[in-house]
């Protein structure tokens, strides 16, 4: 083929632009973006909340109720100093582009510029379903990932690894855990890895030296979180939600059965990236001596990524986030596998392969699109806003109100906070029932100004129901599907 033509795709200049079109890409599928005005996903809205209440002094866990872990929180406030709309927008761009910087430093290691571009390409074509409108754990869990697996590599390829790198390792290892504690399977498989690996070749010796690196990097990021959570009498608090609540949030039948489990482990197995990759590990076990304890290691890592982001039972295709990372040591192997020499020289052979490529990529890519225009279409006049509008003009800032179920995008359209520390009840209610009476303990004392309904998804049990009649509530106002009822009590 063309060699002038390879060569500019093999280029600095292409590598630049390829990075860039891929994170504004997928970035501005976010409603966040500041060309749109659609509002955060279920998740989401409950997370920029903290975020927002931590800025004027309130402690998670403590002040406010969930249950991921306070790195999150932090990534949050930072994003409301910024700004309380777009500033986590700003911080997500930039984990995305860190996320591919660091996904491209890996293929380099064994691909040139043009093939590491599309593995990437390759392989984060997925984000097209499993982005979901961003701001998840485990988007910002994902270049964490990738610097553990760099480094584990790169020790059993050279057989040695810096004390930078280890505590880099140890750093990526506690901002992990402090995401969510089920995307740490890489410092799960790896280090018993090495210890193998020490052991087998008589290096007592780097095990206590290897450990104590490890810890310093994770006691750099678990210290400071645990003094801000004892000075500020929240880390019972934190105990309770990040590792109780979530322990039988996991395990609860009311949320997830094991048949839900099993049917979440084949939905996330059936993606074409995932299936190639685990056959392509399994191919290099049987063909590679050299290898074949590492990729063992790297099959049995894989697996244990694929469990835990099925041990939920649902099948939310953000969980597969987590996957992505996993995907590009693989995707290289395979690209390693085919005679890329004979594949330049003969352009027949190199059109093919870019539009097999393509053609794969394309579906998500496309997905992706779709999902913008229908988030947009769907989001620019949502209810959300009249319903927040409502409330902003007949009440004050400092009146508090609720809403019943899981809907906090009214509360940060509204400006107004939340009248018990469990903003929202579903699906928590169901994990600990005793969580439902204190929340209503909470609404006796301080009286929301509003309870909003939403008829269509969570409804008017008989609880609600007696404690609007006991209270005086009167419903006040319709809007679409949601029903606003007002204290009568406290009007003047």
């Amino acid at each position: 083929m063309n060699s002038n033509f390879y060569k500019k795709l093999d280029s600095k200049w292409f590598v630049s632009i390829s990075l860039l079109v891929m994170t504004l890409m997928v970035g501005f599928t976010s409603p966040l973006n500041p060309f749109g005005n659609g509002v955060s996903g279920v998740d989401s809205s409950v997370f920029r909340y903290i975020g927002n209440l931590m800025k004027e002094g309130f402690i998670p866990y403590r002040d406010t109720f969930d249950h991921k872990g306070i790195v999150l929180y932090f990534i949050q406030l930072l994003g409301s100093f910024i700004s309380e709309r777009y500033g986590i927008w700003f911080i997500e761009l930039f984990f995305l582009c860190l996320t591919f910087c660091l996904s491209y430093y890996l293929a380099r290691k064994y691909c040139n510029r043009f093939f590491s571009i599309m593995v990437l390409l390759f392989v984060y074509s997925l984000l097209g379903g499993f982005y979901e409108q961003g701001n998840f754990t485990e988007s910002y869990a994902m270049p964490f990932i990738l610097i553990g697996i760099i480094v584990f590599i790169n020790y059993f390829e050279k057989n040695r690894i810096s004390w930078l790198g280890l505590i880099l390792c140890g750093i990526s290892c506690a901002m992990v855990f402090l995401l969510r504690p089920n995307m740490v399977a890489t410092w799960i498989i790896f280090p018993f890895m090495v210890l193998i690996k020490c052991i087998k070749d008589k290096e007592y010796f780097k095990i206590p030296y290897f450990l104590t690196m490890f810890l310093i990097g994770f006691s750099l990021v678990c210290i400071p979180a645990a003094i801000y959570l004892f000075v500020n009498d929240a880390f019972d608090d934190f105990m309770f939600c990040y590792f109780q609540f979530n322990f039988s949030y996991t395990g609860s039948s009311e949320v997830t059965s094991f048949t839900d489990k099993i049917k979440a482990l084949y939905f996330f197995t059936g993606y074409f990236q995932i299936v190639m990759s685990f056959s392509i590990i399994i191919v290099e076990i049987v063909k590679n001596s050299k290898t074949r304890f590492f990729n063992m290691g790297y099959l049995l890592y894989m697996i244990l990524s694929l469990l835990f982001t099925a041990m939920s039972g649902r099948k939310s295709e953000h969980y597969g986030m987590i996957l992505l990372p996993m995907l590009i040591y693989p995707s290289c192997m395979m690209v390693n596998d085919i005679k890329i020499k004979e594949v330049l020289k003969n352009k027949f052979y190199f059109s093919v392969i870019l539009y097999v490529l393509f053609f794969v990529c394309g579906i998500n890519v496309l997905q992706v699109v779709w999902n913008q225009v229908s988030t947009l279409s769907s989001l620019n006049n949502s209810i959300y806003y009249q319903v927040a509008n409502y409330i902003e003009q007949d009440s004050n800032e400092k009146d508090e109100i609720i809403v019943h179920g899981n809907m906090s995008n009214i509360y940060l359209l509204s400006g107004r906070k939340a009248a018990s520390k469990y903003s929202y009840q579903d699906p928590i209610g169901k994990v600990h029932p005793e969580i439902i009476d204190e929340y209503y303990q909470e609404l006796s004392e301080r009286l929301p100004v509003y309870i909003v309904v939403d008829t269509n998804t969570y409804k008017m049990d008989e609880e609600l129901q007696a404690f609007v009649d006991e209270n005086n509530y009167m419903l006040e106002k319709q809007i679409g599907n949601y029903n606003l009822y007002k204290c009568k009590k406290l009007d003047k």
